[in-house]
C-alpha cells in the first residue's frame, strides 16, 4: 500500500450567475451556443389561411382577443 493519503477534489458545477441591478439572476459563463437558432425571418407570413373560410376552432382560444365574448 502507498504511504500517501487519498486526495479527493470536487469541481464546482454550479453555473456562474451574477445579479443585475434589479436583483435578477444573469448568466455570466462562457457562451456555449454553436449557432443562432433563430434566422430572423417572420414565420407568421408563411402561415397559410384564407380570409373567406370559417374559423375551425371548436373551443375558445387563450389569446386576449379570443376572450371577448362572441354573440352571433
Amino acid at each position: 500500500m502507498s504511504d500517501k493519503r487519498a486526495h479527493f477534489e470536487v469541481r464546482d458545477l454550479s453555473p456562474p450567475i451574477d445579479y443585475d441591478s434589479d436583483g435578477k439572476p444573469v448568466y455570466k459563463g462562457p457562451e456555449r451556443r454553436r449557432q443562432n437558432r433563430r434566422d430572423g425571418r417572420d414565420r407568421r407570413e408563411e402561415v397559410r389561411f384564407e380570409f373567406g373560410k370559417d374559423d375551425r376552432r371548436q373551443k375558445p382560444g387563450r389569446r386576449e382577443g379570443d376572450k371577448a365574448p362572441k354573440f352571433w
